[in-house]
């Protein structure tokens, strides 16, 4: 049933599920021939297939083994249960992650492959491993230069109404739609999808993102609510050291946020402002092997003003440091960024951020803690917008020097700005630490080396402005 299965992913262009698919058809079909002796696990890195799919435990073949067992070697019969049906099934879920674009799984799963044709001999599949293999890397060297992969889009959605029946109504499920799928046109998939369970026009969406009180419901009507949501990147996930599938795959936490004040307003001033983080976890990790997966846990967390203040910056930054760690670097996305950090009439945030939490000396209405962590933040964020400026100067071409002047000047007035925030000795020694590049010692955009006058006196700034 999991071949029909991915033949029927296939079929509607859901490439990555059919590739589960089959690894799941390669994990119960690998433990089955060590278990006969056909294959030698410690010659072989196996724990891949569990890698990419985490929801085939060890149980869960042993399971399936033992029926297998209780049925008769009969069963064992099929071609699927031997070394070439085995190799069979990795290399249709190395095209299908090909089509995905999940170019370093595919590259990943030859890491069973060749071993096997090594040990048979058989030098013409061989010879066609590392020909895909050379295809599959020149691959990941022109998507991850362009940085143009999208791996999909995901939305929780919740079923409200008799209609939808006893396994949909009241139930909410994390959908993996493809590449960039927006809201709109997962509305209209499952309004056709349901239509018919309801009548005509008693079919809507809830357009809020808060928990449904049912009892407000028409019980004659269907609702549906959806929202879009993100995978929750845990801490060990943001390293830059980090494999593809570790970045990108097992995904069984995703989020969204919703933003409030205490008096009912959605928005408020940067000291009013409030985020609940909603966080879901569901049944099996995404991808899976089918698109819809169940909602089996909700937790909230109420995130502070000073709290918000902090990941907005540290959003900020991280989209500095993706732009100046980008292998050849892209002076327009470069310059954009900037341009959002450093040019005054768009820099509101950050500085109101710091006059907002950081103005109020002897203020406790804040934790140290949060003040301290507000700092570093704000001080990386200075030291990162230095960095794209100095990578902007080597990198730009002639007929934008004026540009890069004026982010230059933008630059100077933002960091004449934050120093009287950041002056504290501790804050200065994590700007230190922060080394984004190497080299480029003359300008560097720490404190301690830019004139003293740009940082005492704004009419420098003015002053050079007027004359360029």
């Amino acid at each position: 049933w999991l071949e029909h299965l991915a033949t029927y992913q296939r079929r509607v262009l859901n490439s990555v599920e059919s590739a589960v698919c089959m690894i799941d058809c390669a994990a119960f079909v690998s433990e089955y021939l060590v278990w006969r002796g056909a294959l030698d696990a410690s010659a072989l890195p196996l724990g891949i297939l569990r890698e990419i799919a985490p929801h085939v435990t060890p149980q869960t073949i042993k399971d399936w083994l033992r029926v297998f067992k209780d049925n008769g070697e009969s069963l064992w019969q099929s071609r699927a249960f031997s070394v070439e049906g085995f190799l069979h099934l990795l290399h249709s879920a190395i095209g299908d992650f090909e089509k995905a674009e999940y170019y370093e799984i595919a590259f990943d799963l030859y890491k069973l492959v060749v071993p096997l044709y090594e040990k048979s001999r058989k030098l013409q599949g061989l010879k066609n491993s590392y020909a895909h293999l050379q295809h599959l890397v020149e691959m990941m060297m022109d998507v991850n230069v362009a940085d143009k992969r999208l791996l999909g889009t995901y939305y929780r959605v919740g079923f409200y109404g008799v209609g939808f029946g006893v396994a949909l109504n009241g139930q909410e499920f994390v959908y993996k739609m493809p590449k960039v799928t927006q809201l709109s046109e997962v509305k209209e998939s499952l309004e056709e999808t349901f239509s018919d369970h309801f009548a005509a026009g008693s079919l809507e969406t809830i357009k809020h993102k808060k928990n449904v009180d049912v009892s407000t419901l028409d019980p004659a009507r269907g609702y549906m609510q959806i929202t879009q949501v993100v995978p929750e990147l845990v801490a060990t996930r943001s390293g830059l050291d980090l494999t593809f599938l570790q970045k990108y795959t097992n995904y069984k936490r995703f989020m969204f946020e919703t933003p409030f004040t205490e008096d009912g307003r959605v928005h408020g001033t940067m000291g009013e402002q409030l985020m609940r983080r909603t966080v879901l976890k569901v049944a099996h990790a995404l991808p899976y092997m089918k698109t819809r997966v169940e909602v089996v846990g909700k937790e909230e967390i109420v995130l502070g003003p000073i709290e918000v203040a902090i990941e907005l910056i540290a959003g900020q930054n991280k989209r500095l440091r993706r732009e100046i760690s980008s292998t050849p670097p892209n002076v327009n996305a470069l310059q954009m960024v900037l341009q959002g950090s450093v040019k005054t009439q768009v820099n509101v945030g950050p500085k109101e951020v710091a006059r907002t939490f950081l103005s109020r000396k002897d203020d406790d209405t804040f934790s140290q803690e949060h003040i301290r962590t507000l700092r570093e933040k704000l001080a990386e964020f200075v030291h990162l917008c230095g960095e794209a400026i100095k990578l902007d100067r080597r990198i730009v071409d002639p007929d934008q020097m004026a540009f890069h002047e004026e982010l230059e000047l933008g630059f100077e007035e933002t960091l004449h700005f934050f120093r009287p925030f950041l002056e504290e000795k501790p804050v200065c020694e994590v700007i230190e630490e922060t080394t984004v590049l190497e080299g480029d010692d003359a300008s560097s955009s720490s404190f301690s080396d830019v004139d003293a006058s740009h940082r005492s006196d704004p009419r420098v700034v003015q002053n050079r402005r007027r004359s360029s």
